[in-house]
């Protein structure tokens, strides 16, 4: 079987008449500038070096794809696990805005209270009259007597 092919690169040559179906290597019979004879012949022993490196290479991609699923997995896991924690740590910030809402309306109330007592103070003992202020604040007690 004979057929001429028009060579016009190298790279042309090299990847002429092969086929995924039965190897095929092409063997220059003769050559010129312009045209070259080709002869394609099934060649065994490339066939087995190139169906083991087919074998090889889908090897790796199963190996690869087997890494990436595990890769994704153990992302899938890890944000999982991620999330709960964050949904926990919101919980908890939740409860610890509650429990300062609650201290700081029970501060509130006490300086609210310390507040009115002052006034009590200013009002019933420093602003009261002389006559009003028992004898413990005059500093006369009834065991000076």
């Amino acid at each position: 079987m004979r057929r001429r092919h028009r060579l016009l690169t190298a790279t042309n040559f090299e990847y002429a008449g092969i086929g995924l179906e039965g190897v095929k290597w092409p063997i220059i019979l003769s050559l010129n500038l312009h045209f070259c004879v080709v002869r394609t012949v099934r060649h065994p022993v490339m066939a087995g070096q190139l169906d083991s490196a087919g074998r090889a290479i889908l090897k790796l991609l199963h190996k690869a794809a087997g890494t990436a699923e595990a890769n994704s997995r153990h992302a899938l896991e890890t944000a999982q696990k991620l999330s709960s924690q964050l949904h926990a740590a919101q919980e908890r910030i939740a409860v610890l805005e509650a429990e300062v809402q609650f201290y700081r309306e029970k501060a509130d109330r006490a300086e609210e209270w310390l507040r009115k007592i002052s006034l009590e103070i200013q009002d019933r003992l420093i602003n009261a009259p002389a006559t009003n202020v028992p004898a413990i604040i005059k500093g006369t007690s009834s065991l000076n007597r």
